[in-house]
């Protein structure tokens, strides 16, 4: 069973575990060798310099201003205070959602802690169930559902005042069915976690679209549609609509990437950012699954010939060799292969 002191003992390695990797991450940050880690944002924009360029040979890694180590976290109470768009602006969406998880944890659990210490703890601690029996007991158990009796429907001090207050006396025997309470706080408490995170999921979703909306455009933010060209597959960044171009005539003048290229930036300059060519693998991948049973066959029969060189395997055209006509097995082969190359050799 647990105790104040067990629980202490946690509660300082935890405590004592964060202030830790706070530290370190806060002594980490001013050392000039992680300047460009912990600060990209500054360097896309133009607004800081590395410190790797000036400076002793030392300097440039290590920090040797005492007097930083001694304000190291001057910049926590700034960061807490600064409004979410200029943190946004000045550190990027990650620190800004980095900061809201903790104050998820503080919109969810207490609460919690209030609704407990106001409704559970009454409910556990006002029975003697662990008093009269012979199990072994610290205090903590006595706010546990372990201090709760089998059909506690017992009147106790607790519910005798709830019951003088008159019309909260109905409240007050449905409150004191002591195991339903806890079902109900479960419910209650579920219901207020799903609520919250719910609610900072829509909030976060709604600042990232933001963010993404006032930055400068770029082809990695915008969804990719396949379109497929002969044996060609072009991956096409388009911001407003999906585009599936199919049979596009062969030029002679032109590859098919400059064709698409040129086509898409006359007819739709304003939404056409790029594409890429890539091969289309299902195809690919079964003309050289089959070139590598061709080559197969090919050893064999080349195996066997070099065995007894005075009879040449001989095999037929038909299914599986089964029957059609009989032709030299090497010169079949090879001349399969051969055709295969030619069409793999299409898609590069």
């Amino acid at each position: 069973m647990a105790t104040l002191g067990d629980i202490g003992v946690a509660a300082t390695i935890n405590i004592l575990s964060a202030f830790a990797f706070l530290s370190a991450f806060a002594i980490l940050r001013i050392q000039p060798i992680n300047d460009r880690v912990y600060f990209p944002k500054w360097y896309l924009k133009g607004l800081r310099s590395s410190p790797l360029q000036t400076g002793t040979l030392v300097s440039k890694f290590v920090n040797l201003d005492f007097r930083s180590y001694l304000r190291f976290l001057s910049w926590m109470p700034a960061a807490l205070q600064m409004p979410e768009p200029e943190l946004i602006d000045h550190a990027g969406l990650d620190s800004a959602v980095y900061l809201r998880i903790y104050l998820i944890g503080l919109k969810i659990f207490i609460p919690i802690a209030c609704l407990g210490f106001a409704v559970m703890v009454p409910v556990n601690w006002t029975n003697k169930t662990l008093e009269h029996s012979k199990l072994k007991y610290s205090n903590i158990d006595l706010l546990s559902i372990s201090n709760v009796p089998l059909g506690s429907n017992r009147m106790s001090s607790l519910q005798r005042f709830y019951s003088n207050l008159g019309s909260w006396a109905f409240l007050g025997n449905v409150f004191f069915k002591r195991f339903w309470t806890h079902l109900v706080m479960a419910y209650v408490f579920t219901f207020w976690t799903c609520y919250v995170l719910k609610r900072e999921y829509e909030i976060v979703a709604a600042m990232r679209l933001h963010f993404l909306a006032s930055e400068h455009r770029r082809p990695d933010q915008f969804t990719s549609f396949a379109c497929i060209i002969h044996n060609f597959e072009f991956i096409l960044e388009y911001t407003t609509r999906e585009v599936l171009v199919r049979n596009v005539p062969p030029d002679p003048d032109e590859s098919v990437t400059q064709l698409v290229e040129h086509f898409f930036l006359v007819n739709h300059p304003d939404h056409y950012l790029t594409h890429q060519v890539v091969n289309n693998a299902n195809k690919l991948s079964e003309l050289v699954n089959k070139k590598k049973k061709m080559q197969n066959w090919l050893d064999f029969y080349q195996l066997k010939y070099s065995r007894n060189p005075a009879r040449k395997p001989s095999t037929k055209t038909g299914f599986l060799g089964l029957w059609g006509k009989t032709v030299d097995a090497i010169d079949f082969y090879t001349s399969k292969i051969e055709t295969l190359k030619k069409e793999v050799s299409g898609f590069s």
